[in-house]
């Protein structure tokens, strides 16, 4: 489709940085329970996160993903909160909501 076309050509356009925020973690739950088991795909009802590999958790007839239904499977280990929410990070974060809004700055 034409959107999907867009917002592909969108994300090729900006850099690494603009798209992806990283921090080191640790886990909380064993990986073999994080991977699951191949199967059909849902979306989370909350977030809209796809959910694969039967990880999906059911309430009143709606899929939630694992972070939206438990919290998340991992915790920080370094301060990463104060990186992202730095002047820096806020404008890299404004700036990929406008390239996929269609907008410029």
């Amino acid at each position: 489709s034409k959107a999907r076309d867009a917002r592909l050509s969108s994300y090729q356009r900006l850099n690494v940085e603009a798209l992806f925020a990283w921090r080191d973690v640790e886990l909380t739950t064993p990986v073999e329970t994080i991977l699951g088991e191949p199967s059909a795909r849902v979306v989370c009802a909350h977030c809209a996160e796809e959910i694969v590999n039967g990880r999906e958790i059911w309430r009143d007839a709606q899929a939630y993903c694992i972070a939206c239904a438990h919290g998340a499977y991992y915790r920080s280990v370094a301060s990463w909160d104060a990186g992202f929410n730095s002047q820096r990070s806020r404008s890299r974060f404004s700036n990929l909501s406008c390239v996929l809004s269609g907008s410029s700055s």
